[in-house]
């Protein structure tokens, strides 16, 4: 099963716990699982619609005990690190990336600038920060991949 990494910020509006929860049932429609972090915000989101929709997935946490994941422990993996070092691996754990950005976190920049340029899957970044409308920023590999995405639909 392809993985989707749906990552962002903490301090979210309501139009991007919205759009996090529809990202996870878009992936869950078309077959994909989700990975994320145990944090709020967009994640928490996240988890939230995971458990709701019976969506797989797994939740990484620089905790060893889950801080807002609610979910069975088996999706729950503990990692003994930093959270940019738990970011990136989560990344390598990812077919690809979305992130819903409040245009301050730096922890979402890096996690997208490591999916794109230093992995170079398909990556998404949607920047909400004071906008109405988010500006879309993806790298080569999601270029490629929306394209093929079209000729198969």
């Amino acid at each position: 099963m392809n993985m989707l990494l749906i990552a962002g910020s903490t301090y979210v509006s309501s139009l991007m716990r919205d759009r996090a929860v529809e990202a996870v049932e878009r992936a869950w429609q078309h077959g994909w699982g989700i990975v994320c972090a145990d944090e709020y915000g967009v994640s928490a989101s996240v988890m939230g619609a995971c458990l709701a929709g019976e969506v797989p997935h797994l939740v990484y946490s620089v905790m060893p005990f889950p801080l807002y994941y609610t979910g069975p422990l088996e999706c729950f993996e503990y990692l003994a690190c930093t959270k940019p070092i738990r970011d990136e691996f989560m990344g390598d754990m990812a077919d690809a990336a979305l992130f819903l950005w409040n245009g301050h976190s730096q922890e979402v920049r890096h996690g997208f600038n490591y999916m794109a340029y230093r992995v170079g899957k398909p990556a998404w970044l949607y920047d909400y920060g004071g906008l109405r409308r988010a500006r879309v920023t993806m790298n080569a590999a999601a270029l490629r991949f929306e394209m093929q995405r079209e000729v198969l639909e």
